[in-house]
């Protein structure tokens, strides 16, 4: 064999590897990720399996002979009137007009996948070329879309639902339209976060410097690479616009019968759960099951994309193990050690310790000249140490004396409100954080007033007070209300008297019950209040207990049912988890005798133990979505905490692992937790009106959604304010929480 063979056999050899490394791109190496995960696999399988049967609804319905709205009173309904349970002839048995369930289950599958499908790509087109615009031009571009985004992801998204449907009317198009205005914003947020960090990138530079365009740059060059992170929110907000279709449907505000939709489908079988199960089960069944799998697929496909999320999950889990391993070790050696600082000898007892004399250097001067040796220092006794500072593990630092604890200590026995006294430096910091925020919120309550003004108001006088009036007004009426609103004179005037009656808290009279919107509000606040306040504590405590649990056992058994229960509870709308609890809990209950919980409300003024009876089952359901969602961000946020270098400080120090979490790492980690809280306001009063309509509470929320049955629109105007109002009180509280919680956040 020649030298020249032997060459090109040698680059042969060398180029196989070569090509085979680079024949496994990216997308390849994710997809080799993504099939090993079972759980994506199978929930990709489950969505496949029910695109299928959604589709094949006709033939079901061919194969029974039953349509979506056709009616079998004769074998539908029994004796009693009530629904026919699962047989040969209904599959999944009847609802109440004795219409097959399973049929309509299926064709409401088709609705609830097509929303789903359709509001994602409308959010997903329009938060990517926001967020493209925003973070790659910057400047005011990239101001107005933040504040843009913003105001919408603090906007409760009901209160524009109910809003809608009272000008416009409930119907599939309005649900389509406010589940896209919400959809946008958080791809809109994440992109833009991407664009501003990639088009720093040196193959940036290189293409503005041959030539290429904004246009062609931002989607050629930067949307690629934004691919893995859009697919993922994507995949992620099919759920959240199925749940919200579901809820819209729930309420009345989405898709009307005779059309099914699984939202109205569970809002018939309110009234029936308990005596046909089956109405209400098979529904709630198929709702998880599609939100968990797409849920799960999300999942899957972010660890795909992310593998260094497996990596800081194994560094907490392999730090877990070998702290485990030397345990007895450091145990015995912590318990040899004295539990008292070490006093130092007396100075006439301390041996001297021998210094190595610096080597001669030659200088040609003259003879050195003799230095005194230095006076002996007297060493004072040390100060006693308190019994507290010896049994916390702390150190001292040297060069300070024990008596005067170290910067580090000095912080940790500082109350907290010296704390927030020192962080928010001074009075005047203070009051003009205050002018400044509470400025700001009055901006934005005009924006709101404005845009209800707008909606409501900007119509032809006869429409407007139709709507004012309620249904089937009379003429004399209508003259009367276009009289008092001033509805006859220009929009700008009209918007003037708007605003004054807002000014001097007149909100309108109830054209049905003819009491002022006020009074309506006033009496209804206290349930409201009742509600939002337990389901708070109940969801920051759940939530960030099991986060905190799950992050000091990373990879643990502990953990991972933890993780199945947070996709489950994200997968669960909390109208369906109402009504499951009213009919596993409060039936079977009620019915051995045990009669403590109860729907409704009673006044804790009349009662303490009934009103937390009749609370107890709401608080669950309000607090039990927002906790999942609190568990998996006090999780991550702890994990990435907990590998920080003063962590590591902590625990070199000797601190015990409970006071390293609670005491160092706790902090820091609830920062993003409030920072949500803030953004959350709006969510919460969305879960207040649907969880007011399932108990019977009859608060705010479930007094707006009956106004829009009566066409009750002085007291749906009023619950917009309200609920603006809450919001900018709300997010202003969680701004002046960072201090409590991070001394780096300066009020200024």
């Amino acid at each position: 064999m020649s030298v020249t063979e032997l060459q090109l056999q040698a680059q042969g050899g060398r180029s196989d590897p070569a090509q085979a490394v680079e024949a496994r791109s990216q997308w390849r190496l994710v997809w080799r990720r993504l099939r090993r995960d079972k759980a994506a696999v199978a929930s990709a399988a489950v969505i496949l399996i029910m695109a299928a049967l959604a589709l094949a609804a006709p033939a079901f319905a061919a194969l029974t002979g039953h349509g979506p709205a056709q009616q079998f009173p004769d074998t539908g309904l029994s004796a009693t009137g009530a629904p026919a349970g699962p047989g040969a002839q209904f599959w999944l048995g009847a609802d109440e007009l004795g219409r097959d369930l399973l049929v309509r289950l299926l064709y409401g599958a088709r609705i609830s996948l097509f929303v789903g499908v359709v509001t994602t790509v409308i959010g997903t087109v329009l938060g990517v070329g926001a967020g493209l615009a925003a973070g790659y031009f910057g400047g005011w571009i990239d101001t107005a879309l933040s504040r843009l985004v913003d105001a919408v992801l603090a906007f409760p998204y009901l209160v524009l639902a109910l809003a809608l449907a009272a000008v416009l009317g409930p119907s599939l198009p309005v649900v389509i339209g406010v589940i896209s205005f919400f959809a946008w914003s958080g791809i809109a947020r994440v992109v833009r976060g991407q664009a501003i960090s990639l088009r720093e990138r040196d193959y940036i530079e290189a293409a503005k410097s041959l030539g290429a365009g904004p246009l062609r740059i931002m989607f050629t060059e930067i949307l690629p690479n934004l691919a893995g992170p859009v697919l993922v929110l994507a995949t992620l907000s099919i759920p959240s616009a199925i749940i919200f279709e579901a809820t819209l449907s729930f309420l009345g505000l989405g898709v009307q019968p005779p059309a099914p939709s699984w939202g109205n489908i569970l809002a018939g079988a309110q009234n029936y759960y308990s005596v046909a199960w089956w109405y209400l089960v098979f529904p709630a069944l198929a709702l998880l099951i599609t939100t968990l799998a797409f849920n799960l697929l999300g999942d899957g496909i972010r660890d795909a994309l992310d593998p260094g999320a497996e990596r800081l999950l194994g560094r907490a889990g392999a730090r877990r193990r070998r702290s485990a391993q030397r345990r007895p070790r450091s145990l015995r050696r912590r318990l040899s050690r004295p539990r008292r600082c070490p006093v130092p000898a007396p100075a006439s007892e301390r041996q001297p310790v021998p210094v190595a004399a610096p080597a001669p250097v030659p200088v040609s001067a003259p003879a050195p000249v003799p230095v005194a040796a230095p006076a002996p220092v007297p060493v004072a006794a040390p100060a006693p140490v308190p019994a507290a500072a010896r049994d916390s593990g702390a150190t001292i630092a040297r060069g300070r004396p024990p008596s005067q604890p170290a910067p580090a200590a000095v912080a940790r026995q500082e109350p907290w409100r010296a704390r927030l006294a020192r962080s928010l430096r001074g009075g005047r910091t203070v009051l003009a954080f205050a002018v400044r925020r509470t400025l700001s919120g009055l901006v934005v309550l005009w924006v709101v007033t404005l845009g209800t003004f707008l909606l409501f108001f900007t119509r032809p006088a006869i429409s407007v007070a139709r709507s004012m009036a309620g249904k089937e007004p009379t003429a004399s009426q209508l003259r009367q209300i276009t009289r008092q609103l001033g509805l006859n004179q220009p929009i700008p005037l009209q918007y003037w008297h708007f605003t004054g009656r807002l000014v001097h808290g007149n909100l309108g009279y109830s054209y049905v019950t003819g009491e002022p919107v006020t009074t309506i509000l006033a009496q209804d606040l206290p349930r409201t209040a009742s509600l939002v306040a337990g389901g708070v504590v109940l969801w920051l405590a759940g939530g960030i207990s099991v986060g905190v649990l799950s992050a000091t056992r990373a990879r643990s058994l502990f953990d991972r049912v933890a993780t199945v229960g947070v996709l489950a509870g994200l997968s669960m709308p909390t109208f369906v988890l109402g009504q499951l609890l009213l009919w596993g809990v409060f039936l079977p209950l009620n019915k051995h005798g045990f009669t403590w919980i109860q729907d409704g409300y009673v006044s804790p003024t009349e009662s303490l133990t009934g009103w937390i009876g009749h609370m107890i089952l709401p608080w669950i359901t309000l607090a039990t979505v927002s906790a999942a969602v609190y568990s998996r961000l006090s999780r991550s946020s702890l994990l990435e905490t907990l590998g920080e270098d003063y962590i590591r400080t902590a625990r070199a120090k000797g601190l015990a692992e409970h006071r390293v979490v609670l005491g160092h790492a706790m902090r820091s980690a609830l920062t993003p937790v409030v920072s949500q809280l803030g953004i959350d306001v709006g969510t919460l009063l969305g879960g207040v009106v649907v969880v007011e309509t399932v108990f019977g509470i009859g608060g705010i929320g479930q007094d707006s959604v009956e106004a829009i049955d009566q066409g009750n629109l002085p007291l749906i105007i009023g619950f917009v304010l309200a609920a603006a109002v809450f919001v900018i009180v709300a997010n202003i509280l969680v701004d002046i929480a960072y201090t409590l919680l991070d001394p780096r956040v300066r009020l200024s």
